[in-house]
């Protein structure tokens, strides 16, 4: 093994012992193979920075490919392998047209769009979409809904109310209902009808 990261792969059944697929004294990381199982995708500080690296897959040793051309992480294939996506170091969305086959042919890299400010992105199945997650600004961190949120002020002293502040008038009690009680002609307590029995 070398100094830096390798990559490797494990056969599924009994036999689970890793067999390396590149091995070197710099780092390789991030492996991806393409959709058809043909080629595998992935870093690589050959060049003293990271680049984007393509081998033939299982047979890693018999070719190398360099495809991108000023930085390159965060690689992806499209869903039909015809496609490579990456972020240089301008943190630029980077597309690399890929023709499929037992060769590998590639064209150079054409930049789509920027992805300052996004925290993670992934391409959809059709090729031509993008998810894009980008990271809020402290003033739309505060913004919910279009609301604009304002910290909590605690009621002190020095903005009581004064003499001059108008004051809203409070709600009127609605008037109790007046109780009449009937009482006795003749002996002046309180009058009771009787129930009927």
């Amino acid at each position: 093994m070398g100094s830096g990261r390798d990559i490797s792969a494990l056969r599924t059944g009994s036999d689970s012992a890793p067999v390396v697929l590149v091995n070197s004294t710099f780092t390789e990381r991030n492996p991806s193979l393409s959709p058809d199982g043909r080629w595998l995708l992935y870093e690589s500080t050959q060049t003293g920075r990271l680049e984007v690296y393509v081998r033939p897959f299982p047979n890693t040793s018999e070719a190398l490919y360099q495809v991108s051309a000023d930085d390159g992480t965060t690689l992806k294939w499209s869903r039909d392998g015809r496609e490579i996506f990456y972020q240089n170091a301008s943190a630029d969305l980077m597309r690399v047209a890929v023709t499929p086959g037992t060769t590998f042919g590639f064209t150079d890299p054409r930049v789509l769009f920027s992805l300052r400010g996004a925290a993670d992105w992934d391409v959809m199945p059709d090729g031509q979409r993008f998810v894009v997650i980008r990271e809020r600004s402290a003033q739309q961190r505060d913004r919910l809904d279009g609301c604009t949120t304002r910290p909590y002020r605690p009621f002190s002293g020095a903005s009581k109310p004064t003499s001059s502040t108008p004051r809203l008038p409070l709600p009127r009690r609605p008037p109790r209902a007046h109780r009449t009680t009937r009482r006795s002609t003749s002996t002046g307590r309180p009058f009771h009808r009787r129930k009927s029995s």
